[in-house]
């Protein structure tokens, strides 16, 4: 009896480990991959170390089904959490890198909305900003477009990473034709996705005070 609750406890433990390793495991190396290139070890220069990083960036379910999220950026209890859906867990940690990287470079606007105490729209340039610095980081890498969840050969498995247009290989396509082709392609997926259908000089037109400012320093910070 004394050996099968010791072979009972044993096996309790070793799914636990096992349920905890894939999260950990793909930030790991999604961070690992970033820093593989040029423009991602940029992105990660925001962290004063990769521990600051891990801390923050976690696997879960998108608070907000509409639109459709890669990521979102919550403050919880537990302070800021960086969030990438849980549903694109099983993909290669190297697809996990491009979107890691589009989720920290989205890191500025919150900051910046957290120092003016405003909520700004996402802009169709943030878009821009966010997905060029992840396809130069993907460029970078030879395009690994081997890795792209959205070419998995299970639909059922693809179609999260196909709701969200996020094919990389689609993306690539499109971005070594020419920077306005990639430009236009990812404004599509914006609209298509239903974010903010504005301009961030519609936006400071519009405003004042604290909201335009927060605005005016976005667009600053923004460079695509």
């Amino acid at each position: 009896m004394k050996s099968f609750i010791t072979t009972l406890v044993i096996l309790i433990c070793c799914f636990s480990v096992f349920a905890d390793s894939l999260p950990n495991r793909q930030r790991r190396l999604s961070i690992h991959h970033l820093e593989s290139s040029p423009s991602g070890t940029m992105v990660l220069n925001q962290f004063d170390s990769l521990d600051q990083l891990f801390k923050i960036y976690r696997y879960d379910a998108i608070s907000s089904k509409n639109p459709l999220q890669l990521y979102e950026i919550l403050d919880t209890n537990q302070g800021l959490e960086l969030r990438l859906n849980s549903e694109l867990l099983a993909s290669s940690s190297v697809y996990l890198s491009w979107v890691l990287a589009i989720a920290i470079t989205a890191l500025d606007k919150y900051r910046i909305e957290k120092n003016y105490q405003v909520k700004l729209p996402r802009f169709i340039e943030f878009s821009y900003w966010t997905h060029s610095i992840a396809m130069r980081h993907w460029q970078e890498l030879a395009y690994p477009n081997e890795h792209d969840y959205a070419n998995h050969p299970d639909d059922h498995i693809a179609e999260v990473a196909r709701k969200l247009r996020a094919s990389t290989t689609e993306l690539s396509r499109f971005h070594k034709v020419s920077r306005k082709s990639f430009l236009d392609k990812i404004k599509t997926r914006h609209l298509a996705l239903g974010y903010d259908n504005i301009t961030i000089d519609q936006f400071i037109e519009k405003n004042s005070g604290n909201t335009k400012r927060a605005a005016q320093d976005l667009k600053n910070r923004m460079k695509y």
